[in-house]
């Protein structure tokens, strides 16, 4: 009798949920695909393919997806299966079926798994593996096809593969020598408690006479193969049919034909296997059983990240990475062999539809020596995936745990499991849109570890909304300046000023992955505060062509290489009523890095700092760095102020772009110009640059540098008229306190609105303001002038006793961002 031992032990390591879908394959057309191919190209990485019973045709994979029969199946698999051109980091793993055809892994820089699979070839190879260096096979079986060559069971060209329980067998051959059980060439191979056997002789009818059984293993090359109680046979030479054929029979196989230099050991050790389902549905019970030498303590370790490393000291093969591991002791194995538990399959985090668990055996034997043992990885799936749609997700980090998101007493208190719940119900829930309601308090994209990869993930018609008190019942009734919303990337809450402890903060907080439509629908992003990302792509980084539209929000104290606080140079949409504070890049775009298609309206860029650690490279605009796109740049309404930047310290853009109404306040640069740098056909109307430095000096060359364009309506310092234009003007300002509350310039109290008596009164161009595509007054009316200011007061106020020196029509504009209300105003 084997030991067996009933326990309610959970699995203690979760893995991270992904934004992932489970795509049903029926071949009967009950499911979401008939056909596994078309599910694979439907399929986005992360996702995974259950396949229920039928059978299918070939199917190709170059991404990360698992394929795995549904438990209880039976599929199989007319034709070639492949993995190829993984890239690095991926996990390809096909477990469950059987498969009449080739099996092909090749070229992969990232990991395969093939489990629990039946590889019977009707035409070659039961399995192929060449230039691919991390492949795992466990528990898999079959026969290469019988034909005029001999094909080996499994063929391994230049990789690196470990093989637990597997058997293979070479395929048979008319006239010659039969296939071996495994040829290696150039190739590392580990192999625990397999069989590798040669294919047997061709039987004889007089027309090519008896063959000669294949070799259990052959090693070419440089090739190192490691045996722990694994069986290498020679298959049995064939016989003649009859007598009077006069051929005699063949030769048998060698278990093994090693050719210096490739190698062959067998260490003095014992293979161990963990064995368990390939997946499982939520809920459901989960046996788990351990297959050892009696006395050897069981240790069962989780992880995530995969590796592919030989221990000598440990023995095996590191599948999981040591560091990121907890280990569970399973008890001792008795005089059976096999120590049995049940386990209960977790239920799965809101948000998902399949949860992936990876697991390695490892045993202390009896004289205290460690071995690693057989890996395996067990994915729990819903058994009705498919969640019903909300128009509104309520989120709120104070509410008790469990929460749906149908009502402020009902919320997710996790805003990650909320958007993944959503992402894994999109075939219900888009392409309509999808309202995130956002209470106040902190909210981290790494489910309370510290996993810096994990980032808030949004597709297309998702809408995040902030600065909700947790009762409201419109979204006008918010207020996120009195109820911040804070999306961060400090996971361990221990970061210092001057971007101290980041090692361990988010690459990125808010993540948009490249759109599958050329023209994707905006993700919105409203009422936030982003702040602690480091080394990544930003606070938001958004791939490809992918739009988004951000407003009302702060985005401060984040690093990264280029574009800090938004980093989107491919993307569309706007970003409107947004602080950029104290960001930082070795690269361009300390606040934003962005396509010219990303409009910017009424933002503030404040102490963003650009500075290259790679001379002589050069890192641009440290507010802004808008790079070419498909239309025209608009920068309307912003202010930048103390911003740094190698060259152009406040905004560089490119041709083309439209500048208005925006004020430039000390900024610096060591090259082009402190304030702002224009490329070729430029439009700048209605700007005030004051005190912007270039080397410390302070004249027009440090406030703006000109290819060519149009120049008009601002106030520049030093102006000596080489710009051209109309309407322009060097006096001083008159801010109401330029250097604020703390007497240093180019910070954040620093008050740069107008003194009644200032130059820049009723001397904009108001023609030279864009159309209000954000809605600043929220009055519905986008065809209008942008009409409110940085304040958010009224845009065109006209003071009666001053004349107009700008251009109307109606009451006329003033220079910079700021609109002066009234004479007696603040």
């Amino acid at each position: 009798m084997s030991r067996l031992a009933h326990c309610v032990l959970l699995f203690p390591f979760v893995a991270a949920p992904v934004a992932a879908e489970v795509l049903v394959v029926d071949q009967n057309g009950t499911a979401d695909f008939t056909t596994i191919s078309s599910a694979v190209a439907a399929a986005t990485a992360g996702d995974t393919i259950v396949v229920q019973t039928g059978v299918y045709t070939t199917f190709d994979l170059s991404k990360t997806l698992q394929v795995v029969a549904e438990p209880g199946a039976d599929v199989r698999i007319m034709g070639t299966a492949s993995v190829r051109h993984l890239p690095p980091g991926s996990v390809a793993r096909i477990a469950g079926m059987e498969f009449i055809g080739w099996t092909t892994v090749i070229d992969n820089a990232g990991s395969v798994v093939l489990q629990d699979c039946r590889l019977d070839s009707a035409s070659g190879r039961a399995l192929l593996v060449q230039n691919s260096d991390d492949v795992v096979v466990i528990d898999c079986y079959g026969t290469s096809a019988a034909s005029s060559q001999g094909f080996p069971g499994i063929e391994v060209l230049h990789s690196s593969v470990a093989m637990y329980g597997c058997h293979l067998t070479g395929g048979q051959v008319c006239g010659g020598p039969s296939g071996p059980g495994a040829l290696a060439d150039d190739s590392f191979l580990f192999l625990s408690d397999c069989v590798l056997r040669g294919g047997p002789g061709w039987i004889s009818y007089c027309d090519c006479g008896p063959g000669d059984g294949g070799d259990g293993l052959i090693a070419t090359g440089a090739s190192e193969i490691i045996a722990v109680d694994t069986d290498f046979i020679g298959g049995e030479g064939g016989l003649e049919a009859g007598a009077f054929c006069g051929l005699g029979e063949g030769d048998d196989g060698a278990p093994t034909v090693v050719i210096p230099p490739a190698t062959l050991h067998f260490p003095t050790s014992t293979s161990r296997r963990l064995l368990l389902p390939t997946g499982a549905v939520q809920g459901s019970t989960v046996p788990l059983v351990v297959e050892g030498e009696p006395g050897d303590v069981a240790l069962l370790r989780e992880g995530s990240v995969r590796t592919f490393r030989y221990q000598s000291a440990l023995f095996g093969v590191e599948h999981l990475d040591p560091a990121l591991v907890t280990t569970t002791n399973l008890g001792t194995i008795d005089g059976t062999g096999r120590l049995e538990v049940t386990v209960p399959a977790p239920d799965l985090p809101p948000g998902t539809e399949e949860l992936e668990l990876a697991f390695q055996l490892a045993v202390v034997d009896a004289s205290g020596d460690a071995f690693l043992g057989s890996p395996a990885e067990l994915v729990v799936v819903d058994a009705f995936p498919g969640h019903a749609c909300l128009p509104i997700v309520f989120v709120d980090a104070d509410a008790p745990p469990g929460g749906n998101g149908t009502s402020w007493s009902t919320a997710f208190d996790d805003l990650k499991n909320a958007v993944d719940w959503v992402t894994a119900s999109r075939a219900q829930c888009l392409p309509g849109p999808v309202e995130f309601w956002v209470a106040e308090g902190t909210y981290k994209p790494s489910r309370g570890t510290l996993d810096d990869e994990l980032a808030f993930e949004l597709l297309p018609l998702m809408q995040l909304y902030g600065g909700f008190a947790g009762v409201e019942t419109s979204r006008d009734e918010r207020n996120p300046n009195a109820h911040p919303t804070i999306l961060s990337g400090d996971l361990s809450g221990n970061d210092l000023p001057g971007f101290g402890n980041r090692s361990d903060n988010s690459d990125e907080i808010v993540r948009l992955p490249e759109p599958e439509s050329p023209d994707p629908a905006a993700v919105v992003i409203d009422g936030f505060t982003l702040g602690g990302a480091s080394g990544g792509g930003g606070a938001i980084y958004v791939e490809g062509g992918s739009r988004v539209e951000v407003s009302n929000s702060r985005i401060e104290d984040n690093q990264a290489v280029l574009g800090a606080g938004i980093r989107a140079p491919y993307a569309q949409g706007f970003v409107a009523s947004t602080l950029f504070l104290g960001n930082r890049t070795t690269g361009n775009g300390a606040g934003a890095w962005m396509s010219a298609d990303v409009a910017v309206y009424g933002c503030a860029f404040v102490e963003n700092v650009a500075l290259t650690n790679y001379a002589p490279d050069e890192a641009i605009g440290g507010g802004l760095y808008l790079r070419s796109g498909q239309g025209v740049g608009v920068v309307a309404g912003c202010k930048f102020v103390g911003n740094t930047a190698d060259r152009f310290g406040g905004c560089a853009v490119p041709n083309g772009t439209e500048i208005a109404s925006c004020t430039f306040v000390g900024n610096a640069a060591a090259e082009g110009a402190g304030g702002v740098g224009l490329g070729h056909a430029s439009r700048f109307y209605s700007n005030l640059l004051w005190r912007n430095s270039l080397n410390g000096v302070q004249d027009e060359a440090a406030q703006i540098s000109f290819l060519s364009g149009e120049v008009g309506y601002c106030l520049i310092q030093g102006l000596t008229g080489s710009l051209g234009g109309v309407g322009n003007m060097g006096y001083d300002p008159r801010f109401v306190d330029m250097d604020g509350p703390d007497g240093v310039l180019g910070t954040l109290d620093d008050d740069l609105r107008l003194r009644y008596e200032s130059p820049c009164i009723d001397a904009g161009r108001n023609a030279a303001l864009p159309e209000d595509v954000p809605d600043l007054d929220g009055d519905g009316d986008f065809s209008e002038l942008l009409p409110l200011d940085l304040t958010g007061r009224p845009r065109f106020v006209d003071m009666a006793l001053i004349r107009d020196l700008g251009l109307g029509p109606g009451s006329v504009s003033d220079i910079g961002a700021y609109e002066r209300a009234s004479p007696n105003a603040p």
